[in-house]
């Protein structure tokens, strides 16, 4: 019994490991194929270590976020509750509200940044909606 799980257990660690490989060259490839492509490069090597290492890189900085998000959620008890929203333990409520309260205030700046940047000029200058629209 226990040779067929560690079998089994191998089979599975084997798939993951080959998806993992082929998700880190991937990345890697687009990458470094959108970087070249950018100065006129249309051929090089596939099988260069920059691209592997490219690939790491990216997946490692796309997953350090989404890992200390789940770690806070975990600390915190966070759940998604049908009916009410996001829930948490009773003692962990402050905790979540300030954090919630947090990130409305980096996307309250985040988005009159962005609307700063369609509606005014460079050095605070104002468009006006009339010649604008008079322009089309």
């Amino acid at each position: 019994m226990s040779e067929s799980r560690f079998v089994a257990g191998l089979e599975v660690t084997a798939r993951a490991a080959a998806v993992f490989v082929a998700v880190v060259y991937g990345a890697g490839f687009l990458i470094v194929a959108i970087h070249h492509a950018q100065y006129g490069v249309a051929q090089f090597d596939p099988l260069k270590p920059k691209i592997f290492s490219t690939g790491i890189v990216f997946v490692l900085l796309a997953t350090l976020p989404t890992m200390a998000a789940f770690r806070v959620f975990q600390v915190l008890g966070l759940h998604v509750d049908v009916r009410f929203g996001l829930a948490c333990k009773p003692e962990n409520e402050v905790h979540r509200n300030i954090i919630l309260g947090l990130s409305f205030l980096v996307v309250a700046f985040g988005l009159t940044l962005f609307l700063q940047f369609l509606l005014m000029e460079p050095f605070n200058d104002p468009k006006r909606w009339v010649s604008r629209l008079s322009s089309y």
